[in-house]
């Protein structure tokens, strides 16, 4: 019975490697599922692989899915449950952690793994302790987050020499040539109309004497008169003698 359940383990272990691994089994963006693959630590069936994959290098989180249930087993203790995962592009993982004793399956990520191109993975039990077995169900890849650049402060200390002013970057002058003068226009003033002179009642304006122009006939008047003027003062004056003669004391 013995020689016939180590024959059915060889045979179920050349036909899982045998087959390509299945893709897209939902552990991580690149995903390959290894379900019935069981490894066991007797130097037979410890390993399983090559299968074909088809993976691009890059940095990635590389998830492992595994199970074994103890639940059905008459001693859940099992240790050294483990394994780890190998591709032909030169990259093996880490062991993953044992499969606990009071768990059926368990899943852990082993982040930002730096892993080249591969096209074959195989997976290999840890080899140590006992023939516990582990089942492998699935391997992704995840592309990891790229990290956050966090520039370092570099503290500036009070009158610390920062360098030559002259060697400091400065902006470009501006070069926008400036707006023409524009031409200072001067208000229009209204003209005012005159204003009315006030009307003064009673007052009669009038009109300057008139000048006689001494030519003429004008001029003729103007000799008779004189002549007349100074026949009456002489007349006078001879009266006034007459009434009044001077006296010689």
């Amino acid at each position: 019975m013995r020689s016939f359940t180590i024959a059915f383990v060889v045979l179920v272990a050349l036909v899982v490697q045998t087959s390509p691994a299945s893709a897209n089994s939902g552990c991580g963006t690149y995903s390959f599922g290894f379900t019935g693959t069981r490894l066991i630590n007797d130097g037979i069936s410890n390993s399983a692989g090559p299968f074909n994959i088809e993976l691009p290098g890059g940095t990635y989180d590389v998830t492992v899915w595994f199970d074994d249930h103890h639940d059905q087993q008459p001693d859940p203790h099992q240790p050294n449950e483990q394994f780890h995962v190998r591709l032909n592009g030169g990259y093996t993982s880490p062991a993953t952690p044992d499969l606990p004793d009071d768990a059926n399956a368990s899943t852990h990520t082993f982040h930002s793994q730096t892993i080249s191109p591969a096209s074959q993975i195989s997976v290999f039990h840890r080899g140590v302790g006992g023939v516990n077995s582990i089942n492998v169900e699935c391997v992704g890849f995840t592309p990891s987050a790229p990290p956050v650049a966090v520039l370092p402060i570099v503290p500036v200390l009070p009158g610390q020499d920062i360098g030559d002013p002259a060697m400091i970057e400065r902006p470009p002058p501006d070069m926008t040539p400036a707006p023409p003068p524009v031409e200072q226009v001067k208000p229009v003033v209204p003209v005012a109309e005159p204003e009315p002179v006030p009307e003064v009642l009673g007052a009669v304006e009038e009109p300057p004497p008139a000048v006689l122009a001494l030519t003429g006939p004008n001029q003729t008047l103007l000799l008779i008169n004189g002549a007349m003027l100074s026949i009456g003062v002489g007349l006078l004056l001879r009266r006034t003698v007459r009434r009044h003669p001077v006296r010689n004391d």
